[in-house]
């Protein structure tokens, strides 16, 4: 049995990547994402069901967490509860964490609250990339943003996402 389901992997570029690069012309899509789910998905949601409109959650996992992460450094984020498990911050030279810079630059509040994980075993860029994060955001905090980090023993890139997700969801709603 064959699927008609494109292959996901260029969807995933396209929607979770804030930036293009010229060896993935399909990236570079995750501000129309965020707008979709902001301006398109989030109004839908609400008309149908009753929804805080002071509480609003954004997860993702790997890219997806890479889309998180972008989504908080916008000039006027949204979401103001984003789970990051494992993001993929390597993406076009940490171009991400360039952005989180310039904006710490300003001054600008982000009242929200960021929760960052990855598993211990994952591999050492992936930790190096988050650590390098973590150490930007304290050395210049953004003000009102609350950072809750956590690493998951014997957890990898893969078999953290339970983990991470539980605890993450834990501490951003509970």
């Amino acid at each position: 049995m064959t699927s008609s389901a494109p292959p996901s992997g260029p969807i995933r570029l396209r929607d979770y990547t804030p930036t293009t690069l010229a060896t993935e012309p399909e990236s570079g899509g995750a501000d129309p994402f965020v707008a979709f789910l902001a301006d398109t998905l989030w109004p839908e949601l609400a008309r149908r069901h009753r929804l805080r409109d002071d509480v609003r959650g954004i997860a993702g996992h790997s890219l997806g967490s890479l889309a998180v992460v972008h989504a908080l450094f916008r000039r006027r984020p949204f979401f103001n509860r984003l789970l990051a498990s494992a993001p993929s911050l390597w993406w076009d030279n940490r171009a991400v964490l360039c952005t989180a810079q310039n904006l710490q630059r300003t001054g600008l509040a982000l009242p929200a609250r960021l929760f960052l994980s990855a598993g211990e075993q994952d591999s050492l860029s992936m930790i190096g990339d988050l650590e390098q994060l973590e150490d930007q955001l304290h050395a210049l905090p953004f003000p009102e943003l609350e950072i809750i980090s956590r690493r998951f023993p014997q957890r990898d890139h893969y078999n953290v996402l339970p983990e991470a997700f539980r605890t993450g969801l834990q501490a951003l709603f509970g």
